[in-house]
């Protein structure tokens, strides 16, 4: 089955055309018309999910998000900045040590970001939802759910949420000991804008349950009167990515279809 089929089967339930403008999504590495032994879905597309892919026999890998750092995300997007010396997109280090470890394998890369966020059932906003047991939401967004819940104290939210999404240590908003009913998601880099907290209270979140947040969004957070849960950014979205590997393996049984976990690159002390 070549690569382009496949991606088509994810396109059904999730088109790139139900992604946000501008965002990027499709094949970033390959051209489609590879012929896919396996596929691999992941958060993050690191050289060493690309070579854990080649040694399982993928040689398709399906990304949340981006494989190549990009020289764009340096410039400041209010004042046109450019804040660092660096190389361009193809001469860096990281980059090109992907793209060996890609061509080693004659394998290709197909991003399903935003239009995977909001795929019905199976894409990370819902798979999200379904791990952690929210139940229906009661209000949502395009990329934010609100959710009634049986009265719960903060610290015992994050925990659960710690258990659930196997998460390691997370930052707390606000009194731990507070009680709330009405919680929010918001995931994965959402809360890198820092005003994306506002959002949340606008659709009457007591508590949020996040990706990876900046200082700012806390401090907002906490103004608002929000108890902010962080869970992080990878552990917030790996339940799309791996609904995705469920749900693709039933659609293309003749392609073997299996979830890598990219892990953390850190360690806290």
């Amino acid at each position: 089955m070549k690569a382009r089929e496949i991606a088509a089967v994810v396109e059904r339930i999730a088109p790139i055309s139900g992604g946000m403008p501008g965002d990027e999504l499709g094949f970033v590495y390959g051209t489609g018309e590879e012929e896919a032994r396996g596929v691999a879905t992941c958060w993050s597309p690191t050289r060493r999910v690309i070579e854990e892919a080649a040694r399982a026999g993928c040689n398709m890998i399906i990304s949340h998000e981006p494989l190549f750092f990009q020289r764009r995300w340096s410039v400041d997007a209010e004042a046109k900045n450019v804040w660092f010396e660096e190389a361009e997109d193809s001469a860096k280090a990281v980059n090109r040590a992907r793209a060996a470890a890609l061509k080693a394998m004659g394998g290709c890369v197909w991003r399903a970001h935003s239009n995977w966020d909001t795929a019905p059932r199976y894409g990370v906003i819902d798979a999200l939802i379904a791990e952690l047991a929210l139940g229906a939401p009661t209000a949502r967004s395009r990329f934010m759910t609100l959710h009634s819940v049986k009265e719960i104290a903060v610290r015992d939210l994050a925990r659960k949420v710690q258990r659930t999404l196997d998460t390691g240590s997370v930052r707390v908003t606000g009194n731990l000991d507070r009680k709330v009913t009405r919680v929010a998601t918001m995931i994965g880099g959402l809360g890198q804008m820092f005003n994306s907290v506002e959002e949340a209270a606008t659709l009457g979140a007591e508590a949020v349950v996040a990706g990876e947040c900046l200082a700012y969004t806390m401090w907002n957070a906490e103004e608002l009167g929000l108890s902010l849960i962080e869970a992080g950014h990878g552990a917030s979205e790996n339940p799309g990515m791996r609904a995705m590997a469920r749900w693709l393996a039933e659609q293309i049984p003749g392609t073997p279809v299996r979830f890598m976990d990219t892990g953390l690159a850190w360690t806290t002390v």
